[in-house]
């Protein structure tokens, strides 16, 4: 056996093959066999030199042992397939009750695999573990057990592996075919063994790259050498002095020319994006072809970028794209629905469209309409395909074959499928949480089928160290950031870096040499241009340190930076030379917008066209007076969001005011409240609920878990709230003379209307409350600029119309309070200091404070109030009646003010704001609204609609001359 070593990668590989095609040519009755990990592009290789393979195989090491397992005619016997591994692991692991029977055993079955793997591949023998801790010990103890137990109860004609039984056949019938292994799978020691038996008939030659020094990146392949050792060395010196020193502790320095380039950018989006912009200019520039050029990437997320970033450039290359399997997705959802009862889960696998009784797409819209709404979503399959009489995995693949042939609309795709599952059987016991897990593990996955342009670019991953074969002109290395390239490796599993070692197994330090392995073969590819590409940060701001590999070569070689501002345009990236301040002149119709965007600082044309009706509500007034965007939005567009399966606050307190109406008999005046009984109050309430709710068909409602827990906590608040009130009522000289009272009125521009939850009166007062379901007062300044003046609109109408005074406007928060005390555990809380927790936010006329609480004191229990005997008066929220008529003037013009704005179509977006943190909070709409999507706030263009943050009260008062 002959072994080929150096680290000219890519020269030593072209060698090879030139030599075999001229041995091959010269001996045509001869089969020249070379074993490749990828043999689509050495065969790519081949044709550069030749224009036949007629006696030269490049196969996969694979593809060898079939080779030789037909010429021994060895068709009796099978490998052990993944799922018999998994399946007699799990029974061993469950019979012997040992550590890893958890409720996570599959996870751990799987890495158990791949350890039981290596064991075979590297000829595993006990080694010593007395020195290891106690748990340590156990744990690779019972490792080696399982591994003992499966390897001795395979079934019969069954081997573990292939290799295990052709070492023991290979003889000399077949002494004329040569073997080329130019493959990183024959580095195990049990397959090295296999290839060194066959050596012995056939001519045999390895190529391995490492050197003699001591670099740990030669360590892994040190082992590996036949009877004839021969050292390949390349006479370009810019190679030989990169590879005498790379990964090593010196770093002398190469004066000469190299190839090394580098593009550092922002992002590793924006650093794709440079990189193929780079390649694109070239192209155009220099005549280039696509097939000039091989990026190498480190991982997946490097991938989709290139992948992406090229579709968009239209540039071929030859990444095969992944396909959804729609029909698999399906199934797992299924499975996953069965299992947590999700029904986000269920709503998904409808919408596979790959049921055939839910494929009629506006039939789906109503269902997921209804869900949202509701809460609701019918399962149509339990009961016909039920998992809970399943036991085995035989009954399992059953149920699953039996929906896929009943729901699914048949294709090809379906029929893989339930191959898929009539070949996953075993009346071995299952749970569906291993089922679920061993069908995500075994999952079959789809590539489309189409075959690469002859001129392509190359993706290239860093194990495919192939553009020097390839004869790529020129490559680049993106993501060279530390702990990208070279990869990090970390020492999460269930053997740890330190088991391996005392296994005498390769370890996380052989791995790391064999990644700087990799990385040195790439930049082998003796190209005339290598560009080594990093970012400084993610798109989320997180910093990129560059690689430690491009600091050793900027220590050793000279290399070039690559100007990323260049002016490199292409179609697809026509919004970043916008976001850059250029412009194309071809699009007209964007140029013309963005300039109209600039001019109007993201402001909507007023409407020419009177959109709006002139019958208001005080809730459209405060809607438009907090942004007159979002009035148009949902009063002249009338455009509303979807609604949600959850009550919300409106719905709520709609309930709360039925209950409320219903319970009013209670507390109408002190005399009937002081007969109050409450005893029974908690039935009542809860009646009056339900009535609602089946009155209004609400009960479907119920079904989403949550408006269970709403509507719950709402009985248990209504009887707190009817108890308060009834108390409140029993200290008061007002009585109730109406409920939901209707509120008419006429301006001159426009008609208003509304409805009062509750009208109280004594004598000429009246008194108005709105029951709220959170908390909510009356801010005087933000009143007299127009927030939250229902109450006040409502109690001036009502006032004007029955010709009393106003007496109080009040607001009276029904949600539930906790009650915080100081007091010994054998101490008794006054029930007053509980009531005063329910005390009313808003403001009483000052002449009406002791009708209104004939029990005040020092505080009221009911409003925010309280006598101050050194000024013999009482204090608090309350107004006189002259300031109680002013701020109804101030909001009176306020409110022409914004019906003269809206008559006039201004829909400016100018929400409210302020300076003020905690008056923003009050008076900014934007928070919550569901038309931020549509307008879009610009913090370049648009601005706040300031408040006068400032205490305004004092213009309330009867000697302030600026008043109005």
């Amino acid at each position: 056996m002959k072994t080929l070593h150096g680290l000219d990668y890519s020269l030593k590989i072209k060698n090879t093959i030139i030599n075999h095609i001229n041995q091959a040519q010269k001996n045509p009755f001869i089969n020249y066999y070379f074993i490749v990990d990828d043999p689509l592009y050495f065969e790519e290789a081949f044709f550069k030199y030749t224009d036949t393979l007629f006696n030269i195989r490049i196969i996969t090491y694979n593809d060898l042992i079939k080779k030789l397992l037909e010429h021994y005619q060895l068709y009796s016997y099978q490998e052990l397939s993944k799922l018999d591994k998994i399946l007699i692991t799990k029974q061993l692991i469950e019979n012997s009750n040992n550590l890893f029977n958890t409720n996570s055993k599959m996870d751990l079955i799987y890495e158990l695999i791949d350890i039981f793997d290596l064991f075979f591949l590297e000829s595993f023998s006990n080694s010593e573990l007395e020195q290891l801790p106690p748990l340590a010990k156990q744990k690779i103890a019972t490792i080696i057990g399982l591994y003992q137990q499966l390897t001795t109860s395979l079934p019969n004609n069954t081997c573990y592996k292939y290799e295990e039984l052709l070492f023991e056949q290979i003889d000399n019938s077949n002494v004329e075919d040569h073997y080329i292994f130019i493959s990183e799978q024959i580095f195990k020691q049990r397959r090295f063994e296999l290839i060194k038996k066959i050596s012995l008939y056939n001519d045999v030659t390895i190529l391995v790259n490492n050197s003699s020094d001591s670099r740990d990146l030669n360590k892994p392949f040190n082992k590996y050498h036949g009877d004839q050792k021969n050292v390949f060395e390349n006479d370009n010196p810019y190679l030989s002095h990169l590879n005498k020193y790379l990964f090593s502790l010196r770093s002398p320095k190469y004066e000469n020319h190299t190839p090394l380039h580098t593009i550092i950018q922002t992002t590793p989006k924006a650093q794709i994006e440079s990189v193929v912009l780079n390649i694109y200019q070239d192209i155009v520039d220099n005549h280039m072809h696509y097939h000039d050029y091989a990026i190498y990437y480190p991982n997946q997320e490097y991938l989709t970028l290139l992948v992406d970033t090229l579709n968009n450039f239209k540039i071929p290359h030859n990444i095969k794209k992944s396909l959804i399997f729609k029909e698999l997705d399906a199934c797992l959802l299924w499975i996953r629905y069965c299992l947590n009862h999700d029904n986000n889960d269920l709503l998904d696998l409808l919408d596979t469209k790959v049921l055939s009784r839910y494929n009629d797409f506006d039939y789906l819209d109503l269902i997921k309409k209804n869900y949202l709404e509701k809460g609701y979503l019918e399962d149509p399959f339990s009961t016909l395909y039920n998992f809970e009489k399943a036991q085995s995995l035989d009954d399992y693949s059953s149920v699953m074959i039996n929906f896929i042939n009943q729901e699914m609309l048949f294709s090809q795709n379906q029929t893989m499928l339930i191959n898929f599952f009539t070949n996953l059987t075993s009346p071995q016991s299952f749970t569906l949480a291993d089922f679920y897990s061993l069908v995500n593990q075994l999952k079959p996955s789809l590539k489309e089928d189409i075959k690469p342009c002859n001129d392509h670019l190359y993706l290239l991953n860093y194990q495919q160290c192939y553009s020097g074969i390839l004869e790529c002109k020129k490559i680049y290395l993106v993501g060279v950031n530390e702990t990208v390239v070279p990869k990090q490796n970390k020492d999460t599993g269930i053997l740890l870096d330190q088991d391996y070692q005392i296994l005498q197994l390769p370890d996380l330090n052989h791995q790391i040499s064999v990644d700087q392995n990799n990385i040195l073969k790439v930049l082998n590819s003796q190209t005339e241009f290598t560009a080594i590409c990093f970012s400084n940060g993610t798109i989320d701001g997180q910093p990129l340190l560059k690689s430690s590999l491009y600091n050793q070569l900027k220590q050793m070689f000279k290399i070039s930076n690559i100007d990323i501002n260049n002016d490199y345009y292409h179609y697809s990236l026509k919004t970043n030379l916008y976001l850059h301040g250029g412009k194309d002149i071809e699009l007209s119709s964007l140029n013309t917008m963005i300039k109209h965007y600039i001019q109007t600082n993201n402001q909507p044309d007023k409407l020419t066209v009177p959109l709006f009706s002139n019958h208001l509500s005080a809730s459209k007034l405060e809607t438009y007076n907090g942004c007159p965007y979002k009035y148009f939005n949902q009063y002249g567009l009338k455009l509303y969001p979807f609604k949600q399966p959850l009550f919300q606050i409106n719905e709520i307190g709609t309930i709360i005011h039925y209950v409320l109406e219903k319970t009013q008999a209670l507390f109408t005046d002190n005399i009937t409240a002081s007969k109050a009984e409450v005893d029974d109050l908690e039935t009542v309430i809860n009646q009056h609920v339900e009535q609602y709710l089946n009155e209004h068909g609400l009960t479907e409602r119920l079904n989403y878990g949550t408006n269970n827990y709403i509507i719950k906590t709402v009985k248990h608040d209504l009887v707190n709230t009817v108890i308060v009130l009834i108390n409140q009522m029993k200290a008061s000289d007002f009585y109730i003379v109406g409920s939901e009272v209707d509120i008419y009125r006429n301006y001159p521009d426009f008609k208003f209307s509304g409805i009062v939850d509750r009208v109280d009166q004594y004598n000429q007062y009246l008194k108005i409350i709105d029951y709220k379901s959170s908390n909510k007062d009356l801010d005087l300044s933000l009143a007299i600029q127009g927030f939250n003046i229902q109450m006040l609109l409502y109690l001036d109408t009502l006032t004007k119309q029955k010709k009393l005074d106003k007496g109080a406007l009040l607001y009276f928060n029904t949600k539930k309070r906790i009650l915080t005390s100081s007091l010994k555990i054998n101490e008794s809380e006054l029930s007053e200091n509980f009531f005063k927790l329910y005390r009313m936010n808003g403001y009483v006329n000052s002449e009406v404070v002791e009708e209104v609480d004939n029990n005040i004191d020092k505080d009221s229990a009911i409003i925010k109030a309280k006598f101050v005997k050194k000024d013999d008066c009482y204090k608090g929220n309350i107004l006189s009646s002259f300031s109680f008529e002013r701020l109804i003037d101030y909001v009176s013009q306020h409110i022409e003010n914004l019906y003269h704005e809206l008559a006039n179509g201004n829909i400016g977006i100018n929400p409210k704001g302020s300076d003020d943190a905690t008056v923003f909070t009050k008076v900014n709409p934007c928070t919550y609204c569901n038309y931020r999507s549509l307008c879009n706030f610009d913090v370049f263009y648009n601005e706040y609609t300031l408040v006068d943050s400032n205490n305004l009260e004092h213009l309330l008062e009867e000697d302030n001359s600026d008043a109005n």
